[in-house]
């Protein structure tokens, strides 16, 4: 598999450092570029890549664009799998501490706005999983390793409060950061206490960014 643009293209001398954490080559150029990742992307894909015993190349020329190759061996996947690959990368690869390797469950009883919030946080090359109840999120809570629960207010049978309400009277889960999900439309009387950070929508990716990685 290969992937293809038409961008300022990455000098021979740098390709090598693209895959290192944290390296960003505009900023180390010098260029006025506004780049807002991490620099984890790539020292990531690499090393998921590697541990299915594949290869990653990259062709590439200044002012005329860059062409990433992917090859891999026949392998059987598993959807279910693929985030927990890419955590278990990010630790192997000695990118974050065991205990800070985020693991996130998400709950909102809105299919799309699971869909939406799930694929900005694999942009981000954070692990997660979806629900649409607060029942099965305390079910997936007491079978999963998560650290941080995302969880949208107003939601049938079980709100997002009343689920942060359970989770911070029950002993085993105090060690978990809780986020509610609110917007314009959502009666805001609830106990902000319970919760580490409370987010309007919609949310972005640096918000994202700043809340799971920030210090």
């Amino acid at each position: 598999m290969s992937v293809a643009d038409t961008g300022v293209g990455v000098a021979k001398e740098d390709i090598n450092r693209l895959y290192e954490p944290f390296v960003q080559l505009t900023r180390m150029r010098g260029t006025n570029l506004s780049n807002s990742g991490t620099g984890l992307g790539l020292p990531i894909v690499k090393k998921m890549i590697t541990q299915m015993g594949g290869t990653i190349t990259l062709d590439s020329k200044l002012g005329q664009g860059s062409t990433f190759k992917i090859t891999i061996p026949r392998i059987k996947t598993d959807a279910q799998n693929i985030g927990e690959d890419l955590a278990n990368s990010i630790l192997s690869a000695g990118l974050c501490p065991k205990d800070e390797v985020p693991r996130i469950l998400i709950v909102d009883d809105t299919p799309l706005n699971l869909k939406i919030l799930s694929t900005m946080l694999m942009r981000l090359g954070v692990y997660n999983e979806t629900t649409l109840s607060g029942q099965s999120a305390l079910e997936l809570l007491q079978n999963g390793n998560f650290n941080i629960v995302m969880t949208d207010l107003d939601m049938p049978e079980m709100t997002g409060e009343d689920l942060a309400k359970i989770l911070r009277s029950t002993s085993e889960f105090a060690f978990l950061k809780i986020a509610v999900i609110v917007s314009d439309q959502d009666d805001k009387n609830f106990d902000h206490n319970l919760f580490d950070r409370i987010m309007e929508k919609p949310i972005s990716k640096e918000t994202l960014h700043d809340y799971i990685f920030g210090k």
